[in-house]
């Protein structure tokens, strides 16, 4: 909690082969007595990925009353997307946005999915991962801190995707989205499309010191690329 604060926990995902399920499944309620069981996202008995594995979540910290335990999310297109996705570019890589079941109020989550491999051919190819160190987080915890103040007079939205498809995920408020944006950019967090928009509120207008909100404009905007940047930097 004081090393990553803005993580929901941190855990391990488990590949398991279908083949090896039952036991596994066995050697589970054995261990925990059914509390937690393996389940499905949607509460249903897991299934497999169409390769013939179970991701099976076996390890959250901290895991006190943690109703991810347990969760199989093989079955669920997002996180199995994002699961295959890091194993084949042996690279961490951040889910669609979904909603985390350490969260009550349905707010935009992601996982964020290391591949853990066994010992790799020097200059084989990658093969399957044994399982990923998974961390959920939720995406308000992500900007907010992150953002430099900027005294009301610009608000930072952010967007899954771009155009008029995209997904609003993100806004700092004191000001309204039927605004123009000021300044508009686009990056990849970990795989994840992402649309940056900054808008001016009508303090940024009525303010006679104009250069001094048109330098909290740019520090707002250094200081969320850079935190994006350090981000990407700490999960490797």
């Amino acid at each position: 909690k004081t090393r990553y604060p803005r993580l929901k926990s941190i855990g391990y995902v488990q590949s398991v082969e279908q083949k090896d399920f039952r036991r596994f499944e066995q050697s589970w309620n054995a261990r925990y007595r059914g509390k937690p069981s393996l389940r499905g996202w949607d509460g249903q008995a897991p299934r497999p990925t169409a390769d013939h594995r179970y991701f099976v979540t076996t390890l959250l910290a901290p895991g006190e009353k943690n109703q991810a335990l347990g969760l199989v999310i093989s079955g669920e297109p997002r996180r199995r997307r994002a699961a295959l996705e890091s194993e084949r570019d042996a690279a961490p890589v951040l889910s669609e946005p979904l909603q985390l079941l350490q969260d009550s109020k349905n707010r935009a989550g992601f996982l964020l999915l290391l591949p853990v491999y066994g010992d790799l051919p020097a200059g084989g190819p990658v093969g399957r991962a044994k399982g990923w160190v998974i961390g959920p987080f939720l995406i308000d915890n992500l900007f907010h801190g992150l953002l430099s103040k900027e005294s009301g007079e610009v608000t930072v939205s952010a967007r899954w995707g771009s155009g008029p498809g995209s997904q609003l995920l993100f806004g700092s408020g004191g000001g309204t989205l039927a605004e123009p944006a000021a300044l508009r950019r686009s990056f990849s967090l970990w795989g994840l499309p992402l649309e940056l928009e900054w808008r001016k509120t009508p303090r940024f207008y009525t303010r006679k010191d104009n250069f001094t909100a048109w330098l909290a404009f740019a520090g707002s905007l250094a200081g969320l690329l850079l935190a994006a940047w350090v981000a990407s930097r700490t999960a490797e």
